[in-house]
Parts: C-alpha cells; sequence; structure tokens
C-alpha cells in the first residue's frame, strides 16, 4: 500500500528558515519549504504527483499516516452530513479537511425537538459516539459525557464502548439553559448547548488531543 513520508526529516527548524508566510528558503540543502499542515492527504497526494520537482514541506505527523485512513473517513462520513457551532463544514468540506479538524457533527436538517409536554418537560433523547482526531474511526470507549445548567450537574449519560446515550426528561427552564458536555482523557473538553441536537440520534464528536502535535520537515514522499 502506497504511503505519504518523510524518509529524512529535516533537522533545521522551520523558525530558522529565511523568510515568512507559506514558503520558506532553508540554508542546510539550498531548497524552498512549503508549509503544507493545512492540506489535506488527498491535497498532499495530488500535489506529489502533479510536480516535476520534489516538494520539501513542513506537514504535521498525522498526515502522513496511512491513507486507508481516507477510505475509513469516507464510511464514517456517511452519517457525518452536518455542521458543528464553531467549524461550518458541509459533507464536502468535512471530507476535505478531516485530518486536521475536530468538531461536532450532525445532521443539520434533523429538526430538535424541544416542544415541552402539558407540565413543562422535555424529553431527551439522543445517541452518539466519541471519536479522536488522530484515529475518527475507532471510538472511544467509557467517554465522560454530561448535562450542565448553569454549571450544575443534571444528568450522566450512559457511556458504553462504542456510543452514549441520553434517555431522560428535563423541566424547561433546565432545558433551555443545557449544554452537553464531552470529556476524555488526553483530549480537550468539548460542548454544545442540548437544545441544538435534542433527538439526534447520530451524533458524532470528533475530539482535540491536548497534546501539540509533532511537525516534521523533509521531502515528502507518495510510494
Amino acid at each position: 500500500m502506497k504511503q505519504l513520508k518523510i524518509n529524512n526529516p529535516c533537522s533545521k527548524k522551520w523558525e530558522e528558515m529565511q523568510g515568512e508566510g507559506k514558503i520558506r528558503h532553508c540554508e542546510s540543502c539550498d531548497y524552498a519549504v512549503m508549509d503544507l499542515t493545512d492540506k489535506s492527504q488527498e491535497e498532499l497526494i495530488e500535489l506529489i504527483e502533479k510536480s516535476e520537482k520534489r516538494i520539501c514541506a513542513r506537514v504535521r505527523k498525522s498526515q502522513l499516516d496511512p491513507v486507508k485512513k481516507i477510505a475509513a473517513a469516507v464510511m464514517l462520513g456517511s452519517v457525518l452530513l452536518g455542521c458543528s457551532p464553531r467549524i461550518d463544514y458541509g459533507y464536502d468540506e468535512f471530507m476535505a479537511k478531516q485530518n486536521s479538524k475536530a468538531g461536532i457533527f450532525y445532521d443539520k436538517t434533523f429538526p430538535a425537538r424541544n416542544i415541552p409536554d402539558i407540565h413543562g418537560n422535555i424529553p431527551v433523547k439522543i445517541k452518539g459516539t466519541l471519536y479522536g482526531e488522530d484515529n475518527i474511526y475507532e471510538p472511544l470507549p467509557f467517554a465522560t459525557i454530561w448535562i450542565a445548567s448553569d454549571n450544575k450537574l443534571i444528568k450522566g449519560a450512559k457511556s458504553e464502548v462504542d456510543f452514549f446515550e441520553f434517555d431522560t426528561v428535563l423541566n424547561y427552564k433546565e432545558f433551555n439553559k443545557a449544554k452537553i458536555f464531552f470529556s476524555y482523557v488526553g483530549y480537550k473538553r468539548d460542548s454544545i448547548p442540548l437544545s441544538e441536537i435534542n433527538g439526534v440520534q447520530d451524533l458524532k464528536i470528533i475530539m482535540k488531543s491536548e497534546f501539540e502535535e509533532g511537525i516534521e520537515v523533509g521531502y515528502i514522499e507518495y510510494k
């Protein structure tokens, strides 16, 4: 299987290279170095295949992961048809950016179910899965997920190996202020207003790592 790789990473730091912006000059090898950290794997492959010269680039280590990750993302992407309140991506944009973006994804055409009953209560029914941005095809098991309103814990989720679920009832006053929080060791905590996703049964959360991702510079190959 072909793979993106840098066989001999350069010891020269990006910050030490001459120039500014996305292209800098490396004095060690007298070559132009491009910053491609914002590119997807597909875009990197296209650049390499179209270029007549070797490409020396600054990339994230996750961009060099086996390209099978892209195929896995296609399978997962069939249900990631929505947008995050922070990352306004549709399906095509998500697929293009999936190697570098975390967020909350769901079917944005799905109408949230926020109508109270005659007693002022609103049923809360949500089911979803958490993933880490470094591995979007294996769920994070037994994540910590809860509903809180005004910094007060209201309800924890039933969390299993490959999904979490809420099936409860909230008073409309609590509901209107409530958020769902997502937490997992090694990733940054995330949240979303409950009113935006109530009723969604295929919620997908891709969590951002707490750790700074490794960067490599060198001649990038695809073979």
